[in-house]
């Protein structure tokens, strides 16, 4: 057995062989990428190239072929082997002929490092937005070459036949993944779900989810079943909203499908029908077959039947000089929330909108979750009864299938306006208890597209609901609402899940201890739910609310927050707290927010599911 610098060593020489073998493989992808007369799915066809490059450089990083010293735990041997199978298939113009039926020319052009920018404009456009780095990398690997790439041109190209290219290629590549260790998977799979995130979110017309829809047939073998589900929905709520006519591309929405048209979505290969229709040819279901308990009438939510099937009713209140400017808001959520299996989207299934012809509102109908399933409880009402204490893991779970769902919404475009405990709802059936990891996050009365030029709805003030709202939507300047909006106020029921208790009692608690004692005390729960003594402690509360949230002193809730659940849950409630979270006012020259925040938010939003799948229980 050879001594540790011996495999070192060995190491070293098959990494350099390594080195030599991943530039011509870069090359091969390069000169595919900058090859001319591709046709009319040109933009398409040198995404997916360019895709799978991109997943060969992360697979390099891993490796250790980028700079770094060489992963000692991969076998060099196969890898070069691997490695030289992928140089054949990216650069060998004979095999394209007699394997693949397509037939390249090398032409007298000379690629250049203008070659390899940035398009101005469709899909790649967006790759490259998203991913600035990955131009500059293949810039490099180019200046490195001792040679002049002549630029490449298709004589012959077979949509079948490239079709079947690609398909090997990415299974080369895939091969080269499955040589890592799961934990470097994992890193890499991460950063191919925020990639595809980010490009469905700075997506701003429909055919640029088209073709993202035929370049995630090309993923590859870097998601897991569950990862891949939840891009699909996030893919399949943005081409909803871009369907019914609300995004930011409202022509190419609108006239990219009929309003009478039966849809169907092709998401990672599998084609999932949609009764996607038009916002204008939307009608409101039958209130006459609404069958409401006499005793709900002035209750905002509440269980019923609807043609004979359970249902949960959420009342919108709608005032009536501005109804006609909220209508299609209305039809479209309740468009958009309709059809998700609740998987990745924990959200009940719209069933259709309805208005109540005596009080003139409107209400969102979902249908319930269970076929026998007279009563919900929200987590509000749970926290408040002081309740046993659940397991930690089931509070993990609770807190990532709220990530989740917030997840999905900001990726498509959309805003909830309303992440707080009373509006995370539970369901359960008679003689059953309420399962904690079996969250719904309902209260869409004031959800809105994520954009600038959308009508913003002021919500009630309320003094519960304002303990989760923003510092900065409650001043007399107040800002847009914006997704960083959303990621405080899940932050402030982080605090709850991670302290077990309602957040008005948690901010009493501290106040008053403040006041009582001069010594730190590190709280311990379960406590007893508390109310307010009076109107001046209310008014005191909500002075010092943002800043009992983010001190950290002896004795603060952060504190409390690190004694009950560890310092790595703590950290992801600072990360939703930031004071980095703060957003433009509405004074501010700039009313929109730069993509930098947008990829913000979901970057964070991505690393605390991470941190929250980390928890060993």
């Amino acid at each position: 057995m050879g001594t540790p610098l011996d495999i070192a060593a060995g190491a070293a020489g098959f990494a350099s062989l390594g080195i030599i073998l991943l530039q011509g493989c870069v090359k091969g992808f390069i000169l595919l990428a900058t090859a001319q007369n591709f046709g009319k799915d040109a933009d398409v066809a040198r995404c997916e190239i360019e895709f799978q490059q991109y997943r060969l450089f992360r697979w390099a990083e891993k490796a250790g072929l980028n700079g770094g010293s060489p992963n000692r735990t991969l076998n060099w041997a196969v890898v070069n082997e691997q490695l030289k199978q992928l140089d054949s298939l990216v650069g060998s113009t004979s095999k394209f002929k007699k394997e693949y039926g397509l037939e390249i020319e090398t032409t007298e052009e000379i690629v250049s490092s203008e070659d390899l920018e940035a398009p101005k404009s469709g899909l790649r456009r967006l790759m490259a937005q998203v991913k600035p780095e990955f131009h500059n990398e293949s810039a490099r690997v180019l200046h490195k070459g001792t040679t002049v790439w002549k630029r490449l041109k298709w004589a012959t190209i077979d949509k079948t036949g490239l079709s079947m290219l690609m398909s090997d290629i990415q299974r080369s590549v895939d091969n080269l993944h499955f040589l890592l260790q799961e934990t470097d998977n994992k890193f890499i799979r991460d950063g191919m779900e925020a990639l595809l995130r980010h490009v469905i979110s700075q997506a701003t017309e429909s055919t640029q989810l088209s073709k993202i829809e035929h370049l995630l047939e090309r993923k590859g073998g870097q998601m897991t079943k569950i990862e891949e589900d939840a891009v699909a929905t996030a893919l399949k709520m943005k081409q909803k909203r871009f369907q019914l006519g609300f995004g930011e591309d409202i022509k190419a929405a609108t006239t990219s499908v009929s309003p009478t048209t039966v849809n169907s979505l092709v998401v990672l290969g599998k084609r999932i029908p949609t009764q996607v229709r038009g916002p204008k040819s939307r009608k409101p279901l039958s209130f006459g077959l609404l069958v409401r308990d006499s005793r709900a009438h002035d209750i905002l939510r509440e269980m019923a039947t609807y043609d004979g099937k359970t249902v949960l009713v959420e009342w919108k209140i709608v005032d009536q000089g501005i109804e006609s400017k909220l209508k299609h808001r209305i039809k479209t959520l309740a468009a958009l929330l309709e059809g998700f299996d609740g998987k990745t989207f924990h959200s009940l299934n719209c069933l259709g909108f309805l208005k109540d012809p005596g009080t003139g509102n409107y209400g969102y109908v979902f249908q319930a979750p269970y076929e026998k399933c007279e009563e919900f409880t929200t987590l509000s009402e749970i926290l408040k009864r002081g309740n046993t204490l659940p397991p930690l893991g089931d509070r993990i779970a609770l807190a990532t299938a709220l990530v989740e769902t917030v997840l999905q919404l900001h990726t498509s475009g959309w805003l909830h306006k309303g992440v707080r405990s009373d509006n995370i709802l539970f369901f359960h059936q008679p003689s059953t208890r309420t399962r904690v990891t079996r969250p719904y996050l309902e209260g869409y009365e004031y959800a809105r597209a994520d954009n600038p030029s959308d009508m913003t709805e002021s919500p009630v003030l309320q003094q519960e609901s304002n303990l989760f709202r923003h510092p900065a939507l409650l001043k007399a300047n107040r800002a847009s609402f914006c997704k960083q909006f959303d990621l405080y106020a899940f932050g402030c029921v982080l605090i709850e899940i991670g302290l077990w208790q309602d957040l008005t009692s948690i901010l009493l608690h501290r106040i008053r201890m403040k006041v009582q004692t001069q010594k730190p005390v590190i709280w311990r729960f379960p406590m007893a739910a508390v109310t307010y003594s009076g109107k001046a402690e209310a008014a005191e509360l909500n002075k010092a609310r943002a800043e009992l949230l983010s001190e950290n002193e002896p004795g603060s809730i952060m504190e409390a927050l690190e004694f009950s659940v560890g310092q790595k849950f703590a950290d992801l409630v600072r990360l939703c707290l930031a004071p980095n979270q703060s957003s433009k006012s509405a004074e501010s020259d700039e009313d929109e927010e730069t993509e930098d925040d947008e990829d913000h938010c979901i970057d964070l939003e991505l690393k605390i599911l991470e941190k929250l799948g980390e928890f060993k229980l």
